[in-house]
């Protein structure tokens, strides 16, 4: 039997991955909308969406884009400087930022359909057999974290501060980013096949631990 979001289990899950049992609450009053909110927290419509596997997922499809766009923008910002130190050309500004949007739009359209093939591949290993293009299209719900994580990750390698004292003081905030990504994409799982929070979490757990060896062998 699925969990709900309104079971009397959600709140301890939510503080169990470092996530305040009002968070809701919070991000609503921080002026955020509803629709965002359950974006974020994965219930609410979006919930309800996966649980019925709709297959049109605006929201979804909207996250992903906002989080290539600020990839962009994010690379152009702390390489602008940069390149303007080593040449003395370069192109025209909204071009430039242009080429970054669209490189981080393919960058992430990239990882999306990679993520979502990994998670189809592995919930077959558990006897789950989820549409392939649906399960690319829902796990785009979990890149909202990224919209903070994208931004962190080009200013420590653009700028050269990995493992110095500004990525420990970072360290923290990374740490609750990753376990909001986490919390969503395992929420996503359990939605979508409609299986409890722990077998979800099994899954994501072999999903990761397949990017990891995929890496690992790349590298």
């Amino acid at each position: 039997m699925c969990i709900s979001w309104h079971s009397g289990n959600a709140g301890s899950i939510m503080f169990k991955l470092g996530l305040p049992e009002n968070a809701g609450s919070i991000m609503f009053k921080l002026g955020l909308p509803e629709k965002w909110v359950d974006v974020a927290l994965i219930r609410g419509t979006v919930w309800e969406t996966l649980e019925q596997k709709k297959t049109d997922l605006p929201l979804a499809t909207t996250v992903v884009l906002i989080a290539g766009i600020i990839y962009g923008v994010s690379v152009f910002l702390m390489s602008r400087h940069l390149l303007l130190e080593n040449i003395e050309w370069f192109l025209d500004d909204l071009i430039y930022l242009g080429m970054l949007i669209f490189y981080g739009l393919l960058t992430v359209i990239i990882i999306r359909v990679i993520l979502g093939v990994i998670y189809w591949s592995t919930s077959r290993l558990y006897r789950e057999r989820p549409p392939l293009v649906m399960m690319i299209k829902v796990v785009g719900y979990a890149f909202m974290p990224g919209w903070i994580l994208i931004p962190i990750y080009i200013y420590l390698q653009l700028g050269g501060h990995l493992l110095t004292p500004v990525f420990f003081m970072l360290l923290p905030l990374i740490i609750l980013l990753v376990l909001w990504l986490l919390r969503s994409l395992t929420r996503i799982v359990q939605a979508m096949l409609d299986v409890p929070f722990k077998r979800a979490a099994f899954i994501t757990a072999s999903s990761f631990g397949l990017i990891t060896f995929i890496m690992a062998a790349v590298v």
